[in-house]
């Protein structure tokens, strides 16, 4: 079985950031019993400024995946990528107006990155 689908999504060249992500993201999702589907990296129409142009967001779909796994796979990887702590360098975002049926996902770092 594959780990993940490609729904669509085009990845530009490697981050290294988003590639630790998506491995965690998959890792959560296989352990509730489903196949990660990736349906937009740098691809798509996104807002104004969106770090997706820039391959530091993607989004993953969550069709055919019921609420209460969906909001396991959510929890595990806010954990995994300690999206909680206000110093982390990863946003997730799911369940509001515009992440009902998706997952967001991006690399925001909060610190100077020479420090």
């Amino acid at each position: 079985m594959a780990r993940a689908i490609l729904d669509g999504a085009r990845f530009g060249s490697g981050d290294q950031a988003m590639a630790y992500a998506r491995e965690r993201i998959i890792d959560a999702h296989e352990r509730e019993g489903h196949v990660c589907r990736i349906t937009s990296s740098r691809d798509g129409t996104h807002s104004n400024g969106s770090l997706h142009y820039i391959n530091h967001a993607e989004d993953y779909g969550f069709q055919g995946i019921p609420a209460a796994a969906r909001q396991a796979i959510y929890r595990e990887t806010r954990t995994a990528l300690e999206a909680d702590d206000p110093y982390s360098d990863f946003d997730v975002v799911y369940g509001d107006e515009k992440h009902q049926g998706h997952m967001h996902v991006e690399y925001q770092p909060k610190r100077a990155m020479n420090r």
